[in-house]
């Protein structure tokens, strides 16, 4: 009877340690396989106290995100993919269009090929300082998936189908922009992989020749990829 009871209890022990999904049948099976009556096993809620940790996988592909000087990055997978990019006082080139306004562009991500399903995008960015502009321009700012801003001093098409534009004005060279959108989106990335560019327009009356913009945050970018054919 001890000999039952010690192997009832590391199989229950596996079963809440693991999460198996077949645990209650095998333990059901198992009971009955020993000689004692039918029970009933319930089903553990876990909250947010006690929360089981997925194990994450660190990509260290070169090419996953980008690798430009004052940026750091990293994705972690479960299926469920969260990709967070963060900037370290990033100096932006912006450049002068002469007479068509100022444009900045950085690559942050390149989408593995596939049908890219992203679930929603959070950017915390703070700009600091500036060169080339008015310490009080107004400029837009945005996520896409393509870069053609030359003669632009505005952000569309493309440049915003990740995010749309968020219009900002320094004050002393400094402003902070909210990027966001909850809205599901398929990026069709089965030929040619999707990236996601951060994306910047001055208005061209601030501008006075070519310079910087520089900033600092976070984006967050939770997506899954469906497939690719």
């Amino acid at each position: 009877m001890k000999k039952k009871l010690f192997l009832l209890t590391i199989f229950l022990f596996l079963i809440v340690s693991t999460g198996h999904s077949q645990g209650k049948s095998w333990v059901k099976n198992y009971i009955q396989k020993i000689g004692f009556s039918t029970v009933s096993v319930d089903v553990i809620t876990v909250n947010d106290s006690d929360a089981v940790t997925l194990p994450n996988i660190e990509s260290i592909e070169a090419d996953t995100l980008s690798s430009a000087t004052g940026i750091a990055g990293v994705t972690y997978s479960a299926a469920l993919n969260k990709t967070t990019i963060t900037l370290t006082v990033y100096s932006m080139p912006i450049v002068d269009s002469a007479g068509n306004g100022g444009h900045g562009t950085l690559k942050l991500v390149d989408f593995p090929e596939g049908m890219i399903y992203v679930l929603g995008v959070i950017g915390d960015m703070s700009i600091t300082s500036q060169t080339g502009s008015a310490d009080n321009a107004v400029f837009d700012m945005a996520l896409g998936s393509a870069t053609t801003l030359t003669n632009a001093q505005t952000l569309g098409n493309a440049n915003v189908d990740f995010v749309a534009k968020v219009d900002g004005t320094l004050s002393s060279g400094a402003d902070t922009i909210d990027l966001v959108t909850n809205t599901p989106q398929t990026e069709d990335g089965h030929t040619t992989a999707t990236d996601v560019w951060l994306c910047v327009a001055i208005e061209d009356a601030f501008m006075s020749s070519t310079g910087t913009m520089v900033m600092s945050g976070t984006v967050v970018i939770t997506w899954v990829n469906t497939g690719d054919y």
